[in-house]
């Protein structure tokens, strides 16, 4: 199975207003590649592909969503400067995890320790942006 998965191709999340989410993911520099109009049950649906960084997020329209966590947990994205980012995150209002709420995160789960901080969306999702430390 290795040799036929190549990476991940798009993260996909559903949401109940289309433009708050796409104006959410756009304030972390997303780009709208692909936008139409499909249908769900003979009800017209609005899906726009969004790419952030070389990752690829499906936001597509449904009466009823979870608006938690669920299935699938976290995105994570690698930061260069997460102290930078996580000043960002704040000045810009972003809604902070409880742990998060007063600093970067420390975990020792990866090789080389990661930090990191969690945003939550405007669906309920949790966004991670995380830094690998260097190796000392």
């Amino acid at each position: 199975m290795k040799s036929c998965i190549h990476g991940l191709h798009h993260i996909g999340i559903p949401t109940t207003g289309i433009e708050k989410t796409v104006n959410f993911y756009r304030a972390f520099g997303a780009e709208a590649v692909f936008e139409k109009t499909d249908e769900d049950n003979g009800k017209p649906i609005q899906v726009v592909i969004m790419k952030f960084c070389n990752t690829l997020i499906e936001l597509y329209e449904r009466t009823e969503t979870a608006g938690k966590s669920g299935a699938i947990d976290h995105l994570a994205f690698e930061a260069e400067d997460i102290d930078a980012l996580f000043e960002i995150a704040r000045k810009q209002g972003f809604t902070l995890t409880e742990e998060c709420k007063d600093s970067v995160q420390l975990s020792t789960y990866w090789p080389k320790g990661v930090r990191w901080f969690i945003v939550t969306g405007v669906n309920g999702e949790k966004i991670e942006f995380c830094q690998e430390k260097a190796s000392k």
